[in-house]
């Protein structure tokens, strides 16, 4: 029984209020709209967020895909560098914590890192490296260094095994010519022609 039942009146055609029945209902009238559109908001909103988690989730476990394949220092993994880059967009656009950006990011480096160093090295192994027309010494020094960084990059490769050996082809045939060219700067006769045989 409501509360209000006392307060109302039914005639033919028309119900009869009295003045307090009006404003109590009223009051009841706004309380509903109030629920009404806090629902509609809760769930408005809701669904909103739903499709930006989704989107928020899927960025997220692309990057991270990424970032797996990415770890893996084998020359098939460097492919993984364009996968990446569009992975880490996507993750700025979606607001993803900055620490996974960074973390991808940096990982985007080394791996930029290892392909280039890769790329000089199969240059070296293919006989193809510009620098092998010039100066045997500078070639040595070159082929040195970048076999230093890929060891440093923990890069597993078998170009390595073929670099590696003509490293050491290298390195005599560079002692070879810095002992000729300190014999010339000397004026040493006899450590030239020793050099030259050596040669």
């Amino acid at each position: 029984v409501s509360p209000l039942w006392g307060d109302i009146q039914l005639g033919k055609t028309l119900v009869f209020l009295r003045s307090n029945t009006t404003k109590l209902l009223e009051q009841e009238k706004e309380k509903r709209k109030f629920v009404a559109a806090m629902f509609g908001q809760t769930h408005f909103r809701r669904k909103r967020t739903l499709v930006v988690y989704k989107d928020m989730c899927a960025a997220r476990n692309r990057l991270r895909t990424a970032v797996l394949k990415g770890n893996l220092n084998k020359r098939s993994n460097i492919s993984v560098i364009a996968e990446m880059t569009v992975a880490i967009e996507i993750a700025k656009e979606q607001n993803l914590p900055v620490k996974w950006i960074g973390d991808a990011q940096i990982l985007l480096g080394r791996l930029n890192r290892i392909k280039s160093c890769l790329d000089e090295l199969g240059g070296f192994a293919n006989d193809k490296s510009p620098s092998q027309q010039g100066d045997v010494v500078q070639e040595y020094q070159k082929l040195k260094q970048l076999l230093s960084t890929a060891k440093e990059l923990d890069i597993e490769s078998p170009i390595l095994t073929t670099v590696s050996n003509r490293l050491i082809l290298l390195k005599d045939r560079a002692e070879c010519v810095l002992s000729l060219r300190k014999a010339m700067e000397e004026g040493d006769e006899f450590a030239i022609q020793e050099s030259l045989q050596e040669v």
